[in-house]
């Protein structure tokens, strides 16, 4: 079984065109992505692919492309898609008094003008399924095996409870290796550092100025 944290490789990506190619973007198209992440373990079969993400209506145009592709990869490449509203917490300046639902922060390198987001519940959402899923046998919707393609640390303790309450399932972890922490590695049954595998599965883009 796959889970996917959308918003960290999105991340992951975004920092190795940094250190990579600076200049380009990289952009990684699923089905490839999901064939590599079943192939790198042998004889295996894949039951099921979960994509984890956040959605926010501040941006209205954003929102409808947004949905579009994931309209996409329920219908076409039939993932299970779990969607939470980004929500922003209530800004108050104890100075001027003035309060906002929108907090704006300023880029210290450019100046840009930008609207924060909190991205809560998808690594909760994550989370509790890779637990409830490692906790069944096959046979009764579980896994024995579940490729998570994130690098965030919070699932730790989650790999930690599924070793000592069903030892026969294992968490293998895919990112790049920038992006996942080393307690996360230290964790996981196995680790694939995604940069060893970009060309199977990406492109470079490069940015338009202007």
């Amino acid at each position: 079984m796959v889970f996917i944290d959308g918003q960290n490789l999105l991340y992951g990506c975004m920092d190795f065109a940094r250190e990579r190619k600076p200049g380009y973007e990289f952009r990684y198209r699923e089905e490839d992505l999901l064939d590599l992440l079943v192939r790198l373990g042998p004889n295996r079969k894949l039951t099921q692919t979960r994509f984890y993400t956040s959605y926010s209506m501040q941006n209205l145009q954003r929102f409808e492309k947004q949905r579009k592709k994931l309209n996409i990869l329920e219908s076409k490449l039939k993932w299970v898609v779990v969607r939470k509203e980004a929500k922003t917490y209530p800004y108050y300046c104890p100075r001027c008094r003035h309060a906002s639902k929108l907090v704006q922060v300023s880029c210290p390198s450019c100046g840009l003008q930008l609207e924060t987001t909190e991205n809560k519940g998808v690594d909760v959402s994550l989370a509790i399924d890779l637990l409830l899923f490692g906790l069944l046998e096959p046979q009764n919707g579980g896994y024995d095996v579940a490729m998570l393609v994130s690098g965030d640390r919070d699932f730790v303790s989650v790999i930690e409870v599924l070793k000592q309450r069903r030892p026969a399932c294992a968490v293998e972890v895919a990112q790049f290796t920038s992006s996942a922490g080393q307690e996360l590695r230290d964790a996981a049954r196995a680790f694939y550092p995604l940069e060893d595998y970009a060309d199977k599965f990406g492109n470079w883009i490069q940015k338009h100025s202007g």
